[in-house]
């Protein structure tokens, strides 16, 4: 058990969870003054084109990784007029009417002189919602990510807006931009002879072979109980894993679908790290293994008036040579949300 443990704290895989992609674009379709397919760009004050959204980079400028060429760039400098420019770029709409949190991301350099200003809005049709706004320059390589659910307002033609605003004032690169809905995971187990069950105040256990979901508030009384009912892994290392995440995030990922399928954590500092609260990962510190008995594990907690998270991913978990893959076995998760 604590080699696997060892093994299984040294994966660390990132990358976005399973999404629904809305927009993916790095503009590499774009070219000169003509923006990709769906895209829009336009002067709300200026009247020189040169002053617009570019894509071909008119003025030279250096652009850093992750930035690649070629970015959307307002270059309010390149053209040498003291001018005032107000210069937009609108995304193609997209459909924010369905489930689930809507995010935004993207990568920019800001290079700023006195006056200029770049905002991010998002519309739902109807209302412009300002998200971001910057008017003391970035690094050539700032990401920013946004939760935008609440600005889309479940919208069927939502659009992102960036806005420039500047007089003789450098420019603003933008690329790689990313709007997208993660896919609910359902935290599947192994699907073996293993089950995780849970109440809160003294209700029957549910969940079983089953992924379960329960809405918690302060001063809940809560348990989870976990067995092998046909015996299968008796008498094998256990371990509950417990994770603290935030709903309106992504969730938290499977490590790995090839080396760990079926088993879900988040490698992060305290308390966000996924740690084993129960079983082999508190007690090898001693040199004793905690074993499976007849019956199963049970353990009980109050869900307490304060979390950095408003929720939290129970997954239990036995190793042995008698599971499927002859290394591991676990439960679907259940996740209790505040």
């Amino acid at each position: 058990m604590r080699a696997f443990l060892a093994l299984f704290s040294s994966l660390v895989l990132g990358g976005i969870l399973s999404a629904q992609i809305f927009i993916n674009e790095d503009f590499s379709s774009a070219s000169g003054a003509t923006p990709p397919a769906g895209w829009s760009t336009q002067l709300a004050v200026g009247s020189d084109p040169g002053l617009n959204w570019q894509f071909s980079n008119p003025g030279n400028r250096p652009i850093l990784a992750p930035l690649s060429a070629p970015v959307a760039i307002a270059d309010s400098d390149y053209l040498g007029l003291f001018t005032d420019v107000v210069a937009q770029m609108d995304s193609p709409t997209f459909d924010a009417s369905g489930p689930g949190p809507i995010f935004l991301e993207w990568d920019q350099w800001h290079s700023f002189f006195p006056n200029s200003v770049v905002n991010v809005y998002v519309s739902d049709g109807v209302t412009m919602t300002l998200i971001y706004s910057n008017s003391i320059g970035t690094a050539p390589n700032d990401h920013q990510a946004f939760d935008i659910t609440v600005a889309a307002n479940n919208s069927p033609n939502a659009f992102v807006r960036f806005e420039y605003v500047a007089n003789f004032d450098f420019w603003w690169q933008v690329d790689n931009v990313f709007v997208y809905t993660p896919q609910p995971l359902l935290y599947p187990g192994t699907g073996e002879d293993l089950i995780l069950g849970s109440s809160v105040n003294f209700a029957p256990l549910t969940g079983g072979i089953l992924f379960d979901h329960k809405d918690v508030v302060p001063g809940d009384f809560i348990t989870v109980h976990f067995e092998s009912p046909n015996g299968d892994f008796i008498g094998l290392n256990i371990s509950l894993l417990a994770t603290l995440f935030d709903s309106s995030g992504p969730g938290v990922a499977e490590v790995s679908p090839l080396v760990f399928p079926g088993i879900y954590a988040n490698f992060l500092p305290p308390p966000f790290g996924t740690q084993s609260i129960l079983g082999s990962g508190n007690l090898a510190v001693v040199g004793v293994e905690a074993l499976l008995p007849p019956g199963g594990v049970s353990l009980s907690f109050i869900w307490p008036p304060a979390l950095p998270a408003d929720s939290l991913l129970l997954q239990a978990l036995v190793t042995g040579n008698s599971t499927a893959n002859g290394f591991f076995a676990t439960t679907a998760g259940h996740v209790f949300e505040e």
